[in-house]
């Protein structure tokens, strides 16, 4: 179902003290998530401005709000560390994985906003997709890892009616990137050049 978010009218700037946005066509102010007519006139293919406006505070990790924020669970916790590890000497390390990590930059905010509520999502997460993830990690079966995080994704999109959503990366240059070690910050300013693209 279509949402709110997704429509012109709502000023993502003009938010109250309860965190809804302003809709301009009804002067009312409404959950940026919820569906509030069926009037919806969609933005331009391109969300910037939308999502990622509205999301610029929240937690681009969504791994970590499901694991602390929705389930309790402590920061240095074994499942978070054993995964920064991994993205930190592998993935970091290679440049097919590159994409993968600006992915989880620009969509991270929307899922979080979506599960930090939703204990059921996060412990499903947990127990499917990061312990899989992290035994195979452990065999050393990276490259199976890996597709265990991309399934983990593609079920958060499903359950989030999130698969309308793509990444365009043709305004990075790749071929610029240094061969030497990436870190956190890098991704994230890389991922600043990649646009999230909604298909209506």
């Amino acid at each position: 179902m279509p949402q709110c978010i997704q429509c012109i009218k709502m000023n993502l700037n003009d938010k109250n003290k309860y965190g809804e946005a302003l809709c301009k066509d009804r002067n009312r102010y409404y959950d940026p998530y919820s569906s509030a007519c069926s009037n919806i006139e969609y933005a331009n293919s391109s969300l910037k401005n939308r999502e990622d406006e509205y999301e610029k505070e929240s937690s681009s990790c969504y791994i970590t709000t499901a694991v602390c924020t929705t389930l309790g669970l402590d920061d240095n916790c074994k499942y978070l560390m054993e995964l920064r590890n991994f993205r930190d000497n592998y993935m970091m390390n290679r440049q097919e994985c590159i994409p993968l990590l600006i992915e989880y930059e620009v969509i991270g905010p929307i899922i979080s906003r979506h599960i930090e509520q939703d204990k059921d999502t996060a412990q499903t997460m947990l127990e499917t997709y990061i312990s899989k993830a992290i035994a195979l990690i452990h065999q050393e079966s990276y490259e199976s890892a890996i597709e265990t995080y991309k399934l983990m994704v593609e079920y958060l999109k499903n359950k989030y009616n999130l698969n309308n959503l793509s990444i365009d990366m043709n305004d990075i240059d790749f071929n610029a990137i240094n061969q030497e070690p990436l870190n956190k910050e890098k991704v994230r300013t890389l991922s600043k050049g990649a646009k999230l693209i909604r298909t209506n």
